[in-house]
């Protein structure tokens, strides 16, 4: 039981106040909902989920013995293009959504490898 608890903490310390250093941290107003889902990162790797976090996407990549340290954040650029947020705070490389004929996001593409989206 202690792990468990151990990982949710972890998590929650994720969650970061709407100021740092007196400043307001910059967040969009984009509506993430298209975004959020399961992707198959197949045949490079398992799966990973893709959800809205303050502002931001958060991916994480499963199955993960630590949610906390998988976690990767994504801060919008334009359209459908986010960039990863790396531990330094730095910006990282490019991740861009694909979607179909009617709007629908079906895939994202990170170091030219696409990820398809499995189901919301």
């Amino acid at each position: 039981m202690p792990k468990y608890a151990k990982e949710m903490h972890a998590i929650l310390n994720k969650v970061k106040d709407e100021t740092k250093n007196g400043k307001t941290v910059e967040s969009t107003k984009k509506d993430m909902t298209d975004y959020t889902g399961y992707y198959s990162n197949q045949p490079w790797g398992s799966e990973s989920y893709i959800s809205s976090w303050e502002g931001k996407l958060v991916m994480l990549r499963l199955p993960s013995q630590s949610p906390a340290k998988s976690m990767t954040f994504l801060k919008h650029v334009d359209g459908d293009n986010f960039q990863k947020i790396r531990k330094d705070e730095e910006p990282g490389e490019m991740i861009v959504f694909e979607r179909d004929e009617t709007g629908k996001v079906t895939r994202y593409s990170q170091h030219g490898n696409y990820s398809t989206k499995i189901r919301d």
